[in-house]
């Protein structure tokens, strides 16, 4: 917030990519927002994860009900809820829709280096997710488990697994998963590319997958509720 404030004294850029999670708390993210308006500077958010090759691929099947309804989704995270719980909150708010309900399931620990790290059921519009923190300090731990009516996707490091609902041979109306799994490339390897390719793309006009000031200003509300609530305090 204070260097925004300082840049709306000497220039008003075209844009501004900013660090996530935009500010340290909800009213700072709102003020930024604000701010930018006002100088009609177009503002965007370091959010990598929805620029990736791998998460776009998601979402367009998602989009053709590919990964088909209902679904549920168990995600681990390591180094706090602000630090990178964040992340994966708002690849799910871009998955998924809005987040309508938030559940403490354990209020887990606060660490002077990564502060909160709860874990979490969150009520998306299309999805059930269960948000569960790890310990970074034994090793850095993000993953994605979907369950959905057509198959199963398991994201790790580098890549997407997606294995399809199949008929079974051998016991009549039976359905299971198939053994051949696809493996779709995340791109992680090169995650800022990515996102400098989708920045080009929003200044430019055309569609992309670049995360605004609004849409992480709905993750900084959902984290400020989880905050906020009984059950973490």
């Amino acid at each position: 917030l204070k260097v925004i404030e300082e840049i709306k004294k000497h220039h008003n850029p075209l844009a501004i990519l900013c660090e996530k999670p935009m500010g340290g708390n909800l009213q700072q993210g709102k003020e930024i927002v604000n701010i930018c308006k006002k100088m009609d500077t177009s503002l965007y958010v370091n959010y990598i994860r929805r620029c990736l090759p791998g998460s776009k691929e998601v979402k367009n099947r998602l989009h053709k009900n590919l990964i088909k309804s209902p679904m549920k989704c168990v995600l681990w995270y390591s180094k706090g809820l602000k630090h990178n719980g964040t992340h994966f909150i708002n690849l799910m708010e871009d998955w998924f829709g809005k987040c309508l309900q938030v559940k403490i399931i354990n209020k887990g620990r606060k660490t002077e280096d990564f502060g909160l790290e709860p874990s979490v059921f969150l009520e998306f519009e299309n999805c059930e997710v269960t948000l569960i923190a790890a310990w970074e300090e034994f090793y850095s731990h993000y993953t994605i488990e979907l369950i959905s009516a057509s198959g199963r996707l398991y994201w790790n490091k580098s890549t997407i697994d997606w294995n399809e609902v199949i008929n079974d041979d051998l016991v009549d109306g039976y359905k299971k998963l198939s053994f051949k799994t696809e493996e779709i490339l995340i791109g992680i390897e090169k995650y800022q590319l990515h996102v400098l390719d989708q920045l080009f793309f929003a200044l430019q006009g055309s569609a992309s997958f670049i995360c605004n000031g609004e849409q992480a200003l709905e993750t900084l509300n959902t984290i400020d509720r989880i905050e906020r609530s009984d059950d973490c305090e």
